[in-house]
């Protein structure tokens, strides 16, 4: 009984927000019930994956609330999640027709233009965000832009105004590759660091590191910061590339060997190089040779290889096949180190005239080195 005379109670309270003369506060108060209720339903569904039932949803309360800026930042954030645009930019204008002005919008403004490929638009937008003092994802979103000008200045610019607002390993990380990029390794690294402190452990931070202090021939640094990463048995092909070129600066040639080749059966053929030069190092010839041959396969122009790939020719007592390696080296005529490496493989293959003609341009591309005119006395001399 007591069940049947709360229900008739509620019944009556519900006909009494509809009915005339009502008090208005009734009917305010069923109006934001009812949103609350479509808020939830619409938040479920999204986080269901039913994006399409979310939109709907929030359609209906943008439909009955046109003034309130929530629905269209919720809807064009969905929107923008399933990039269909022309709809985003739809509810975007519907929102200025209907005079909501929140500054909230604007980022997602500035997110549609990036995604649109229109950077300059999208960072005069997000300047009127900052002149709106409203703080969000436009620090995120104005980088994008500017990377995609190619603008190091607007992308500095903004990542610093990002941290002046919130810590963010990421922006961090991104400052310290500007760092990076200007030789400031240093800089870099602290930058790094202080990125690590945000997000212990980041593996894309941390290989950034390495690799830069690697650059920077702080091999030990460069070892701390891969170490977290080694107990992983998913890591990428260039962390383990990293690693390896680390213990070989470091003369740990079984730990490099090691890494090396996990990154090249990975198919990071860049290694090949890299193994190469340890073959040659501890004169395993025909290891090297193989090794330069398979790197010069996708890197035909790297001097280096075909330097190392002479080399190994020649301790092999393979000269004439080095001079005709060489010959064919697209690098060779522009190469001071291959005309060298020709030269000696020339002479070694009893072709003095060549010798001579290899060495002279060598002394052409780098008139002050000593050691092409030191070849061409001794070939001078009786």
């Amino acid at each position: 009984m007591r069940r049947l005379l709360l229900l008739v109670a509620a019944l009556t309270w519900l006909a009494g927000c509809e009915a005339p003369g009502a008090r208005p506060y009734l009917a305010n108060e069923k109006r934001l019930l009812w949103q609350e209720y479509e808020y939830k339903q619409a938040a479920r569904k999204e986080s269901e994956g039913d994006l399409m039932g979310a939109v709907e949803i929030l359609q209906r309360i943008q439909a009955t609330e046109p003034s309130k800026a929530e629905p269209y930042l919720d809807l064009v954030r969905i929107l923008l999640e399933l990039k269909w645009y022309p709809q985003a930019q739809e509810v975007l204008d519907l929102a200025a027709l209907n005079n909501v002005d929140d500054p909230r919008l604007l980022p997602y403004q500035g997110m549609l233009l990036v995604r649109t490929d229109k950077p300059a638009e999208a960072l005069k937008v997000l300047e009127e965000a900052e002149s709106a003092r409203f703080i969000s994802t436009r620090y995120t979103v104005a980088i994008a832009a500017a990377e995609m000008l190619e603008d190091r200045a607007a992308v500095r610019r903004w990542a610093e105004l990002g941290l002046k607002h919130a810590p963010d390993a990421v922006v961090t990380s991104l400052l310290a590759g500007l760092e990076w990029l200007d030789r400031k390794h240093d800089e870099a690294l602290s930058l790094y660091d202080s990125a690590l402190k945000l997000e212990p452990g980041n593996p894309e931070v941390l290989e950034a590191a390495a690799l830069c202090a690697l650059e920077a021939d702080d091999v030990d640094r460069a070892l701390k910061y891969l170490h977290p990463l080694a107990i992983k048995t998913d890591l990428r092909p260039s962390l383990l590339a990293a690693k390896g070129r680390a213990h070989a600066q470091l003369g740990e040639r079984e730990a490099a060997l090691k890494d090396l080749f996990a990154a090249a059966d990975l198919g990071m053929v860049e290694v090949w190089r890299d193994l190469g030069e340890l073959y040659l190092e501890s004169n395993e010839l025909e290891k090297a040779r193989k090794a330069f041959t398979n790197h010069l396969r996708h890197y035909p122009d790297d001097v280096v290889s075909h330097y190392g790939q002479a080399r190994a020719l020649m301790g092999l007592l393979q000269p004439r096949e080095a001079v005709a390696s060489l010959e064919q080296a697209p690098p060779l005529r522009d190469s001071y180190l291959l005309s060298c490496a020709l030269g000696d493989a020339c002479w070694q293959s009893g072709d003095p005239d060549a010798a001579r003609e290899a060495y002279d341009r060598a002394c052409r591309l780098k008139p002050e080195a000593e050691y092409p005119r030191a070849a061409l006395e001794r070939l001078a001399s009786p």
